[in-house]
């Protein structure tokens, strides 16, 4: 989404495949390179995976219960 695209990757119809299948759990990345682009577009990934879909978060490498 920083770098000027109208979808992120997954879009929304991969997503929707993921849920069909089973999946349930995501994590939410930026692949940021400098402070000014943190969390930048996270609103609009945790809008996309809202509803049956959990997000992870990570510290050191290991995933963390919420």
């Amino acid at each position: 989404m920083r770098k000027g695209l109208t979808e992120s990757m997954p879009d929304r119809e991969l997503l929707n495949i993921y849920q069909s299948v089973g999946g349930v759990k995501v994590t939410v990345g930026s692949d940021t390179h400098s402070l000014e682009e943190l969390a930048k577009g996270y609103d609009y990934a945790n809008n996309l995976i809202a509803g049956n879909l959990r997000s992870v978060v990570y510290v050191n490498r290991k995933p963390i219960n919420l």
